[in-house]
């Protein structure tokens, strides 16, 4: 058995219609540094998938609990960034590895901060 429920949007959608919508305007703050990255695997929880486009800007540096583009030892990766206690750490979100201090590692740079992520739905 089914239930049907509707959602009214009377008067809403008018108010939050964007006419033209400039992706580079709504997107990218600083232009030169700014670059477009398409993931070609999931991540382990889910929140970003294969085929987003993440629009990474190299400007900012990383924060906690920021994703980022992150050179590991001369490998480019998708991190979370996490700082505790005065140390960095990165972590790919899978619940059976546990994050990388950075410390350990021979070299670690960030290499841009994801600022927003493009998903095609259908």
């Amino acid at each position: 058995m089914y239930t049907m429920y509707t959602m009214a949007f009377n008067g809403v959608y008018k108010s939050y219609t964007i006419n033209n919508l400039d992706l580079n305007e709504y997107c990218v703050k600083n232009p030169a540094s700014t670059f477009f990255l398409k993931l070609d695997t999931n991540t382990y929880d889910g929140l970003y998938l294969a085929g987003d486009v993440l629009v990474v800007d190299k400007s900012l540096s990383g924060n906690s609990n920021c994703w980022a583009i992150v050179n590991i030892n001369g490998e480019l990766c998708f991190r979370k960034i996490i700082v505790s206690h005065g140390n960095m750490y990165v972590h790919d979100e899978n619940k059976n590895h546990i994050p990388i201090n950075i410390n350990n590692m021979d070299t670690f740079e960030v290499w841009g901060v994801v600022t927003n992520v493009i998903r095609k739905l259908i």
